[in-house]
């Protein structure tokens, strides 16, 4: 094998349960091989398909195509947003994890006095 080649190590998210990704479970065999050993890149998994630099950036340049396209066809000289290529990207995910997020400490907030009682 090659000194730059390094063996894939598929990551064992992609086949998990939703329980075992709420409770990071997924990941306990590599926290105990970093517990044993400092780790090395060889013990480190494989990023998601989605996760992939290739897959993002293919994403982000059909969406500023369109962009560009989009400020063609507007023909008031407007310029295309780089806000708006990510935004349409990414934009999703994170309003939906803000919300997550949001809904779950203001819940917390609201419950915690009637729970320190």
């Amino acid at each position: 094998m090659d000194k730059n080649q390094r063996k894939e190590v598929n990551n064992p998210r992609q086949n998990a349960n939703p329980l075992s990704i709420l409770t990071f479970w997924w990941i306990l065999k590599l926290f105990i091989i970093g517990y044993k050993k400092e780790l090395e890149e060889d013990d480190l998994y494989s990023p998601l398909r989605e996760d992939r630099s290739n897959y993002l950036g293919q994403r982000i340049v059909k969406n500023w195509e369109n962009e560009v396209k989009r400020c063609e066809k507007k023909k008031d000289n407007s310029k295309p947003s780089l806000f708006r290529v990510l935004y349409k990207c990414f934009g999703r995910l994170v309003m939906n994890t803000g919300l997550v997020l949001f809904v779950l400490e203001f819940g917390i907030r609201l419950v915690h006095p009637f729970f320190t009682r």
